[in-house]
């Protein structure tokens, strides 16, 4: 690719950026990919390689925080861990636990 070509990529990855989108993790992460092919040209003075190098870094980790987020977002709690705060891990969907007497008494209350 030309540079020409790597700047109308880098450009159309952030266009996306700016846009809504449902696909959030993957759009940041076409940014960071867009970055990082800016970066490989070896011409590029110390300092800019080095920011270019930031700017990869940056996207990457919000694509994982955003992909994170998901993630959570789609997991089930029961009503115990929501009145208490205790996320489920995949190993608790096969034992349920049992709600304590308060946080039961919260639920019965409140069918």
């Amino acid at each position: 690719m030309t540079i020409s070509d790597l700047v109308t990529a880098w450009e159309d990855a952030y266009q996306k950026y700016g846009e809504p989108n449902e696909d959030f993790v993957a759009v940041t992460r076409d940014v960071a990919n867009a970055w990082r092919a800016l970066g490989k040209d070896n011409e590029l003075p110390w300092w800019l390689a080095a920011a270019v190098c930031t700017a990869v870094e940056a996207f990457e980790h919000q694509a994982e925080d955003w992909e994170s987020h998901a993630q959570a977002a789609t997991r089930r709690f029961t009503p115990h861990e929501l009145l208490v705060g205790k996320l489920r891990t995949d190993e608790a969907d096969q034992a349920r636990p049992t709600p304590c007497d308060t946080c039961a008494a919260v639920v019965d209350n409140a069918s």
